[in-house]
């Protein structure tokens, strides 16, 4: 089914309209597309390059190729320096280790209880739709796995953040993205969503 440009919503435009309804129309409808600013916004990029190497690991792992983190971390540390080595080769290199450390110390210490207690890996970054009174949500879920083939899902939110504060731990329960979410995985995969992990 497609669907006009404002029939479609996500969490990002639904955050712009609450915040301002003409942000929303500038950024997501205006010409069609919205506009999009030329500079880079660093932790964003960080957190997409992040994002790009835990999937890489997902990926992989559900192909049965076998995850070769050594490759997967240099492969994402050099694409992190050269995007940023204009910035300066100081923060390029920062960065690069940065992102090449996350992603091996999250192989090393998350993935392997990660897949003991969920082996089934159901999607990776796989788009999902929730239709409801004639629009429809889009999201695109980092993960969604379950412990067996059958067995309600666990949807696996990554989050990447210099906060430890109670105000962003907390905003997970009622947060849009994960709700809104949670209905279009549900509408997606006809499967429960039982848990969530951000």
């Amino acid at each position: 089914m497609n669907l006009p440009s404002n029939k479609l919503w996500d969490r990002s435009r639904t955050e712009a309209d609450w915040r301002c309804g003409r942000r929303r129309w500038l950024n997501y409808d205006y010409g069609g597309r919205g506009l999009v600013g030329d500079g880079l916004e660093l932790d964003l990029f960080i957190g997409s390059a992040v994002h790009c190497a835990l999937g890489a690991i997902a990926q992989s792992q559900r192909a049965g190729t076998g995850v070769n983190i050594n490759t997967l971390a240099t492969t994402a540390q050099e694409a992190v320096y050269e995007a940023l080595k204009a910035e300066g080769d100081t923060i390029a290199h920062e960065q690069a280790s940065l992102v090449e450390g996350l992603t091996r110390g999250f192989y090393r210490q998350v993935w392997p209880a990660l897949m003991a207690q969920y082996p089934h890996i159901v999607a990776v970054e796989q788009e999902m739709f929730y239709d409801v009174g004639g629009r429809r949500f889009m999201c695109t879920p980092d993960l969604i796995v379950s412990s067996t083939p059958d067995s309600p899902l666990t949807y696996i939110e990554y989050k990447t953040t210099s906060s430890k504060k109670d105000e962003w731990i907390g905003q997970w329960s009622t947060a849009v993205q994960v709700h809104a979410s949670i209905k279009a995985i549900e509408a997606t995969l006809k499967r429960p969503v039982e848990e969530v992990i951000v």
